[in-house]
Formats: structure tokens, sequence, C-alpha cells
């Protein structure tokens, strides 16, 4: 995947992890980070969403002084300590926050892309994940 910066100036974005296991029994984690006013998205394949990986993704692509929306995983807890605003939602008690300051955007997107795996491909050789990873970043660009 091309590497790009999806930076803004204050702006809000909503970050989330999912786990993927429908390649072969293996897992892999899926992370996404969504500037909520642009809506310009970067998505990856990893081996985990501890806070470091966390971390290196958020840091790699969103400068400091922005606001992050994410649910309660303790792998963001390290977000206001490194000049991140970090605005949580538990969603445990179905509270995904409203607006800009909403995980819905990076819920929908799982949405989208797991709903393609069962109904389009119903399986994807762990070899092609990051080509399927690709179109769905097409389709959710270019979406009406």
């Amino acid at each position: 995947m091309e590497e790009f910066s999806i930076e803004g100036n204050g702006d809000f974005y909503s970050c989330d992890e999912s786990l993927f296991t429908h390649f072969n029994n293996l897992p892999i984690w899926v992370l996404n980070i969504i500037n909520t006013n642009s809506k310009k998205f970067r998505i990856v394949a990893t081996t985990g969403r501890e806070g470091d990986i966390l971390k290196k993704f958020i840091t790699k692509f969103v400068p400091p002084d922005n606001n992050i929306v994410a649910d309660g995983w303790v792998g963001y807890y390290f977000l206001n300590d490194n000049g991140y605003v970090r605005c949580e939602h538990n969603h445990g008690s179905g509270y995904f926050g409203e607006g800009e300051e909403s995980t819905s955007h990076s819920e929908g997107l799982w949405g989208n892309i797991k709903g393609d795996i069962i109904s389009n491909y119903h399986s994807i050789p762990c070899k092609d994940f990051l080509y399927f990873l690709k179109e769905e970043e097409f389709k959710y660009i270019n979406r009406k």
C-alpha cells in the first residue's frame, strides 16, 4: 500500500481494530484510522493490537494535537501522554459517540469489509489478504 499522511489540524480521527479469522483459521488483526472530516483513512493488517503496535500506526499517520476517537481498549492509553486528545467511548454500554466524535466511521468500515468477505468471497487465502484490503480501501474512498 502506498504511504500517505491523513493529517489534519485539530481534526477528529476514528480509530479501531478488528480480528479477522476467515483465513485458514489464522488470526489477522486489521487496524484502521479515519479522518472524520476529510474521510481519508488508512487500513493495515498486523499481528496484534497491543499499545506499541497502535502507537506506531497512529503516530505514523496522525500528528499530535489531533483528537483520536476510540473504544476503551487499553492499547489506546498512550494517546494522552503523547500529545493526542483521546475521546473514549464505552461500546459495552452501547454508546458509540455522535457526529465527528463517533467510532461509527470505523465500525461501519468493518461491517463493509466483513460483509464483502462473507457474501462475495466466503474465504480469502492469506497471501491475497493485502490485495483484498486495497480493494476495500478503493471501494470505501469511492463510495457514493
